[in-house]
């Protein structure tokens, strides 16, 4: 879909319908709104081939990584502190979690203000850096899932933790079918909150998929994992969003428990794909891991990733070329004249390891 097309039906919003009644969440997530708005601005501009403000974006940017380094880790933890308590606090997180992605992502935003290449290398260090933050999530969600099954008492954070873990790997293997086709000037964003939370549900996109040489643009809406007859398979629009299956398309799938009668089934596992990268990524492959302290930061998650992923294959290559082959059938198709709410899915056979 030409980008311009694709940015007209998202309304620009200058702050969020819900505001927390928490005073200290709704002190903690005042950056957090402002800066996710500068994220909303730099997408949308760009849909639109507005280039008039690229000045402006290229100085905040500077700006945003200085708040990110002092503000984050802190906001972070007042929210989760409070998500754990009240479940009603929850849905914030997910505010949270855009920088905790855009963060590490923001070459990939840079990209669509500056027009530079990025290499390889610095490709693989974004990946690199999204999934030593996953290996941290992983073992939060860990250390969590063992104290709900102790106390009996479950608090819905694990199933905020599998939806960032979700995220990530979906991130990191939209990063995997940029370097696999580098002829193709295509780059995959998260999404800003003004297109993954805006008022028409059946185009909210978790990421933006955007060739910039054809000025085509795809919305991509990731969900852990997708009951066959649940209704996301038909609330998303198809003309606008591609849905990732967590558990199918990415392959975050382990065997269940074994119940009788049923047997054992497979369980969507979150975070095995940043597992995956962690396992196969070397420091030599991360020259920006120039000092000590983030080699070790490297080495302590390489050792997460090995427990979690308990000897499992990676499924990288597998998963990139599922989600390639959806999106880029997505991003080209011309979209019917009369379009429904059918979300386009396709299920790979014989793919779930």
């Amino acid at each position: 879909m030409d980008s311009r097309n694709f940015a007209e039906r998202y309304e620009v919003r200058t702050h969020p319908n819900i505001l927390p009644e928490k005073p200290e969440v709704a002190e903690a997530l005042e950056g957090v709104r402002k800066w996710a708005s500068f994220f909303d601005e730099i997408v949308y501009d760009y849909l639109n081939e507005n280039t008039d403000t690229n000045e402006y974006y290229q100085d905040r940017f500077e700006q945003y990584q200085k708040w990110v380094v002092h503000n984050l880790g802190d906001i972070q933890q007042t929210v989760r502190k409070h998500a754990l308590a009240d479940v009603a606090s929850q849905k914030f997180a997910s505010e949270i979690n855009f920088h905790a992605i855009a963060y590490p992502t923001i070459y990939l935003f840079e990209q669509l203000i500056n027009n530079a290449e990025l290499p390889v290398q610095k490709l693989t260090y974004i990946q690199t850096e999204l999934a030593i933050q996953a290996a941290e999530v992983a073992r939060q969600r860990k250390i969590l899932k063992s104290q709900e099954k102790a106390s009996g008492e479950m608090s819905g954070m694990v199933g905020v933790y599998n939806g960032q873990l979700t995220e990530i790997d979906t991130q990191i293997i939209a990063i995997e079918v940029m370097k696999s086709d580098p002829e193709r000037k295509l780059i995959i964003v998260p999404g800003p909150p003004m297109f993954e939370s805006g008022k028409n549900r059946a185009i909210n996109a978790d990421f933006i998929a955007i060739d910039k040489e054809l000025h085509q643009a795809r919305g991509i809406q990731v969900k852990t994992a997708i009951p066959l007859h649940n209704d996301a398979l038909v609330k998303y629009d198809n003309s606008h969003i591609t849905l990732i299956d967590g558990m199918i398309d990415l392959g975050n799938s382990v065997p269940g428990e074994y119940r009788p009668r049923i047997g054992r089934g497979m369980s969507a596992l979150p975070g095995l794909i940043a597992m995956d990268h962690l396992q196969r990524i070397t420091v030599k492959d991360t020259p920006f891991f120039h000092d000590q302290n983030t080699r070790n930061e490297l080495m302590r998650a390489k050792g997460i990733a090995r427990e979690l992923s308990a000897g499992r294959k990676s499924y990288i290559p597998f998963a990139t070329e599922n989600v390639k082959k959806k999106l880029l059938h997505d991003l080209y198709i011309e979209p019917a004249k009369n379009t429904h709410t059918y979300g386009h899915y396709y299920r790979p056979r014989n793919n779930i390891v």
